[in-house]
């Protein structure tokens, strides 16, 4: 048997970077009202996309924002709920989960 080096590309670092998505326990994951139950940052990109307003209103308001602890301390996301925490609308928390999922997990 011939063993050979593989060559490290920029691709290859790239790739070996990414995490792993987390999961949420059963008994930790996230009930959107009057929507989805989200176990992982996949379903909270997805949820987002197509929960209403009131929905969303309901979890992210001027007196508080559910998204951002459940994805600090249960999906162990510290980077992605620090940019949660300042987002007013769903379209740009739904473009904060998407650009962070793109960019650390796939």
């Amino acid at each position: 048997m011939i063993m050979t080096k593989t060559k490290t590309t920029a691709k290859n670092k790239k790739n070996s970077s990414k995490k792993k998505l987390e999961q949420a326990p059963a008994t930790w994951c996230f009930w959107v009202h009057y929507g989805p139950v989200l176990g992982n940052l996949a379903d909270l990109e997805k949820a987002l996309q197509t929960m209403s307003e009131e929905q969303f209103r309901y979890h992210a308001n001027k007196s508080r924002n559910d998204f951002v602890p459940w994805v600090k301390e249960v999906l162990h996301d510290e980077e992605l709920a620090q940019k949660l925490h300042g987002s007013k609308t769903k379209k740009s928390a739904s473009k904060m989960v998407s650009a962070h999922l793109k960019a650390h997990y796939q």
